[in-house]
């Protein structure tokens, strides 16, 4: 099993410059940055829930075509997939380490993933549409771990801020980028003005040159430290050597929190979050629930924690998550953080999708979009949906 595959090309070069070493790590650089999240994505996992035992198999067979596609092709154009949240995958091409102008082989990898599912039926008559925004400028990016706890990754920066919004801009199919963007690509691109702030690509007049996959991850093990990087469930099927995996539908009970007063762009935004993820850690440890999710974006800084993950259910995993929402809610404000929480519970989608390039085990379904839009509700408090409410009391 290639578990360096789950791990991002930036992770791996912030940790052998010196990053492993460190409780954080925090490296500036200009960046074109693209986007690419799968449109109505909760309709097709219900579709598949429906189907009953085989119905988590065939899905995953699905998304795991789609996801391998995708990093193929962003690989191939020299980008590097930094991020996957829920169905967006996040992947950036460095300013002035390429031999062409990064915006360009970004727009080429923007186009070819239009092209290539624009109505193409996947398999079992499934088409996915995809949403694909590409913006360009400063970005910072800052790792930090703690000893025995997950490390995570995280990307900043207006660049990242703009791609929610450029993604909504347009319909599905639709590449949708800024006018900084656009001015950059200048005469190679054709835009239009998509009747907003944003323009909408359309096409490339050269033929912007694919600089080749690249070859598979090494098969030696990662360093202990960057292991450290690595969801538990990979790090548990990896040590009990299962290359297969088993996808599944199963029940969660999810705790989506967003972080709030973060100066993201403060020279010790690197050392605030690392000290609020620490609080986070230190409030659920007791409850053996930890981390699962840790992203940037447009709306702050949002961190997940999933019970009844493979391997660590538990029976009473809804009444665990509105605790462990509690302690966090509490332990955050008592360290000068506030806080907006949304825990949900239903089934998801659970399974390992990629290629052997680049992984990731994925979580989704629609109870991830209905923690996320509570917690945007919530507004400084915590906000629990009925069932949630049901299960807890059931468990009690």
């Amino acid at each position: 099993m290639q578990t360096g595959a789950y791990l991002s090309q930036l992770l791996k070069t912030q940790l052998h410059a010196g990053a492993a070493g460190q409780t954080s790590w925090r490296e500036e650089f200009h960046a074109v940055v693209l986007l690419v999240d799968i449109a109505e994505s909760s309709p097709l996992t219900e579709r598949f829930e429906a189907e009953g035992p085989h119905g988590a198999e065939r899905l995953n067979t699905v998304l795991d075509r789609y996801f391998g596609e995708v990093f193929d092709i962003v690989a191939a154009y020299g980008g590097d997939v930094v991020q996957i949240e829920g169905d967006a995958v996040l992947v950036v091409w460095r300013d002035g380490r390429a031999p062409n102008d990064p915006a360009g082989r970004a727009a080429g990898a923007a186009i070819a993933l239009r092209e290539a599912f624009d109505g193409r039926p996947l398999m079992f008559d499934v088409v996915l549409r995809h949403r694909i925004a590409l913006a360009a400028g400063p970005i910072t990016a800052i790792s930090f771990q703690n000893q025995g706890e997950r490390g995570f990754l995280v990307v900043t920066g207006t660049p990242i801020h703009e791609l929610a919004k450029l993604a909504h801009a347009g319909d599905p199919s639709e590449i949708i980028v800024t006018e900084s963007f656009a001015e950059r690509l200048g005469a190679i691109a054709t835009t239009v003005d998509n009747g907003n702030e944003f323009r909408r690509l359309i096409s490339l007049r050269d033929i912007v040159p694919m600089i080749g996959i690249p070859p598979p991850a090494c098969d030696e093990p990662l360093d202990t430290r960057a292991q450290r990087y690595l969801p538990r469930v990979v790090m548990e099927r990896a040590a009990a050597s299962e290359a297969g995996w088993m996808a599944e539908f199963r029940m969660l009970s999810v705790v989506y929190t967003h972080l709030s007063g973060l100066d993201l762009a403060a020279e010790n935004v690197a050392d605030r979050i690392r000290h609020a993820i620490d609080t986070m850690h230190a409030a659920i440890d007791p409850l053996f629930a930890g981390l699962f999710e840790l992203a940037v974006g447009d709306k702050g800084v949002i961190a997940v924690v999933a019970c009844g993950l493979p391997g660590q259910a538990r029976e009473n995993d809804a009444a665990r998550a509105v605790e462990a929402a509690r302690r966090i809610h509490a332990s955050l404000l008592d360290h000068g953080f506030t806080s907006s929480i949304g825990v949900t519970t239903g089934r998801a989608f659970c399974g390992d999708v990629g290629n052997r390039t680049r992984r990731h085990f994925l979580v989704s379904g629609p109870l991830m979009h209905r923690g996320a839009r509570l917690m945007q509700s919530a507004e400084g408090g915590i906000l629990v949906d009925d069932a949630t409410v049901r299960a807890a009391a059931s468990a009690s």
